[in-house]
């Protein structure tokens, strides 16, 4: 089994060490697929900063208690 960051950081001698031991090029697409699931992971996380920041705020609000209408 392969670790991904060791994957990620040895790319072109994993891929040498594969052609020597008769292996298919399983990695071709490897580098454009994994900035792709970084690319997402980055966005889902900022979506789950987005998420609790506004959890944060609607828990103040409800601290606060109810207000008074406007006139």
């Amino acid at each position: 089994m392969l670790d991904l960051a060791s994957s990620r950081d040895n790319l072109e001698i994993v891929k040498q060490k594969m052609r020597e031991r008769g292996l298919p090029d399983l990695l071709a697409d490897f580098e454009s697929v994994d900035r792709e699931r970084r690319k997402f992971l980055v966005e889902a996380e900022s979506r789950k900063a987005r998420r609790n920041k506004v959890s944060d705020q609607l828990r103040t609000l409800k601290k606060a208690g109810p207000r008074t209408p406007r006139r």
